[in-house]
């Protein structure tokens, strides 16, 4: 396993970050996962009322319960701009980002980007989703091209990222 901690930009209820943790068995690790989100939906600017459609109501008590076993998990709750500085790893070697806007994920990226290891895996959740998307697919393939890493696209849209 690689060096490093995990981080998640976008958590909504956790069932990602949460299937993760039960998968590696992450209490029987030494790594955190840092959790960050408004964990209450999206910041007004940042996505129109269509997109969201409800699904997104604060569940950040849920998501304090949920994560409660798990002695590695570190909530951070706010606007990711406003929260990143908070992660206090300098080694990750995974990072999620799924913030349904171009801006805040391409700023988290530029923010870590530097503190993912070799190998380090990144998961970009809807890189390759359709046309709601296609914001966030040219921010990161200009991204790819500054700073010389390919992004492979996966069958469920995603983008994945080694670095």
């Amino acid at each position: 396993m690689l060096p490093g901690d995990f981080v998640e930009c976008g958590v909504n209820r956790g069932g990602m970050a949460l299937a993760i943790m039960e998968y590696l068995d992450f209490n029987s690790l030494t790594k955190k996962f840092f959790l960050l989100d408004t964990f209450c939906g999206f910041p007004e600017h940042s996505i129109s009322s269509s997109a969201n459609n409800g699904q997104y109501r604060d569940c950040y008590e849920d998501v304090v319960r949920t994560f409660a076993p798990y002695r590695g998990a570190v909530l951070i709750k706010g606007v990711i701009a406003d929260t990143l500085d908070r992660i206090t790893s300098q080694e990750i070697s995974y990072l999620s980002i799924d913030l349904n806007c171009a801006e805040p994920e391409i700023a988290a990226f530029r923010f870590l980007w530097p503190r993912l290891v070799q190998g380090a895996i990144v998961l970009l959740d809807d890189y390759a989703n359709g046309p709601a998307y296609q914001r966030q697919k040219e921010a990161f393939d200009h991204l790819s091209r500054e700073l010389n890493f390919p992004i492979l696209t996966l069958p469920t849209g995603q983008g994945m990222i080694v670095k």
